[in-house]
């Protein structure tokens, strides 16, 4: 009886043991979430620094890997997220191949970093006169590395 209970016991605290390690395999596996902007979100005008917002600098702060999340929170109907092909179509804010990644309705977009690359995201709505969002700022570049 006695070592059918240590038996026992011996399995219970392997159990335990790889509970434990499948826990914090999954944590250090985790993701992480970018809200694209910080504070200021996807937007095309600061409103507390009466500036664009520089998601170049922004971007330069972020270590995106492979797995991590690009939350773009914006005012709904205001903003939309397109993935532009190219740096090129990026410096030009040209969207003849862009792909509408979000229409804008909802001020939410999640976009997941399924491989390493460069990336490249703008709003395609305008100001009457004044150009589009991309041309004012709202654009930004990630790099997204394997780990």
């Amino acid at each position: 009886m006695a070592a059918a209970l240590l038996k026992g016991r011996r399995w219970c605290l392997i159990l335990y043991v790889l509970c434990f390690l499948f826990i914090c395999l999954q944590q250090a596996s985790g993701y992480r979430v970018h809200y694209v902007g910080g504070a200021t979100g996807w937007t095309n005008f600061d409103i507390l620094t009466d500036e664009p917002p520089d998601y170049v600098t922004w971007a330069s702060s972020q270590r995106v890997i492979v797995g991590d999340v690009l939350a773009f929170r914006y005012p709904p109907e205001y903003h939309n997220i397109y993935s532009l092909p190219s740096e090129e179509a990026f410096n030009s804010c040209n969207y003849y191949e862009a792909t509408e990644l979000d229409p804008g309705t909802t001020g939410n977009y999640y976009w997941i970093a399924h491989e390493a690359g460069v990336y490249y995201f703008a709003c395609f709505k305008s100001l009457e006169g004044l150009g589009s969002h991309c041309e004012l700022g709202q654009k930004l570049a990630v790099t997204v590395d394997w780990s």
